[in-house]
């Protein structure tokens, strides 16, 4: 893995500002290009607001009871609330079938357009989920959901961040990009951040909760099986939030260019380790499906997975056993026009998204019926 990409050069004005973007852009899309997924700090978020975070997802994924997170169960998992382990399959998002993931997820989004209290204007802007106070501490819960809401709106503005140094990168190393790109970094997320506003996007904030389980015993059918499938991210980037856990490691496929995972050779993502002390935190970042089509491929959507590590004498109650990940999944504005094509085909974000999601499910149906 390539060094660090310091990107503060992207939110603090410096005298060396331009020199220091220009490094962080052409590290950044290198190692996205030959690693699939890059080191960054320099974003801005207090190392203490991280700790918080982490210790908020932890309190409701691996140490509340199931009464608590099932309070905040909705209609639309995928987007909002609380989704036990195995009963989603992130496999079918490229069209395959496997064994469900093994994990506990909690996906908070925003509720409306920017600061426009109106909604109703897309599934992507919805109602958050928060635990009931009847079945949580009140002070537990308190600390839950402002904690939560206020890294939410700073791991926003850091992605737009990120996505607009690889915009940078991308035009600087591809000039004939610049029509699909410049329309992305001009869109209203990108100038909301820049005057300081609420930003208008479809982002969803998901808290990862892995623990030790049959996957990680021996003689049992499904050890060592993945805990999350192989798949690609649907939207722009996604910006990863991790603590030490050890009961699992992330990998990524070797060849990038294909999304067959049954020849795929796996190789660990050695993530960094984490110093809570630390007050410029490591993030950890990788291309989304729709910014590598915006890219025309030039970033490949990064193909990767969660599997079990094996955690000999240890609890899965132990601290540094247990996985706790915040991971912001970067979507635009459901409206956002995109040029997706040398010859200028232009749609939505949101029919994007669509259109997406609907061909992974055709894929999965045609692989249902040769089998």
């Amino acid at each position: 893995m390539s060094p660090y990409c310091n990107s503060s050069a992207y939110h603090n004005s410096s005298p060396h500002q331009a020199v220091m973007k220009r490094e962080c852009f052409t590290k950044l899309n290198h190692t996205l290009q030959t690693d699939g997924f890059a080191f960054v700090h320099g974003l801005g978020i207090q190392g203490s607001l991280c700790n918080d975070a982490l210790k908020a997802a932890k309190s409701f994924l691996h140490d509340a009871d199931e009464s608590v997170r099932r309070s905040c169960l909705t209609k639309d998992r995928a987007r909002r609330g609380y989704s036990p382990a195995s009963t989603e399959n992130f496999a079918s998002l490229i069209g395959e079938e496997g064994p469900n993931d093994v994990v506990k997820k909690y996906r908070v989004g925003p509720e409306s357009r920017g600061g426009d209290p109106t909604n109703g204007m897309s599934t992507l802007y919805q109602a958050n989920a928060w635990p009931a106070k009847e079945v949580w501490s009140n002070e537990i819960a308190s600390f839950f959901r402002s904690t939560t809401e206020e890294y939410f709106e700073k791991i926003c503005i850091a992605a737009v961040c990120i996505l607009n140094a690889i915009c940078d990168g991308l035009i600087d190393e591809n000039p004939d990009l610049a029509k699909s790109i410049s329309a992305l970094a001009n869109s209203s997320i990108t100038e909301a951040t820049e005057r300081g506003e609420p930003q208008s996007h479809t982002s969803i904030l998901t808290l990862l909760g892995y623990q030790v389980g049959s996957r990680h015993k021996k003689g049992h059918k499904a050890y060592m099986r993945p805990l999350i499938a192989a798949h690609t991210d649907v939207g722009m980037i996604t910006v990863l939030l991790f603590n030490n856990g050890k009961c699992c490691t992330l990998q990524r496929a070797s060849n990038a260019a294909s999304t067959n995972t049954e020849d795929q050779e796996w190789i660990d993502v050695n993530l960094p380790q984490r110093d809570s002390a630390e007050e410029d935190p490591v993030f950890v970042v990788n291309v989304g499906d729709c910014l590598s089509e915006l890219s025309r491929g030039v970033l490949r959507s990064t193909l990767h997975r969660v599997v079990p590590r094996s955690c000999s004498n240890t609890s899965s109650d132990d601290d540094d056993v247990s996985r706790t990940s915040l991971a912001l999944f970067c979507g635009l504005e459901p409206t956002a026009q995109l040029v997706l094509s040398s010859i200028g085909e232009s749609m939505t974000y949101e029919e994007w998204r669509r259109k997406r999601i609907q061909r992974s499910a055709d894929i999965l149906k045609q692989n249902r019926q040769i089998s």
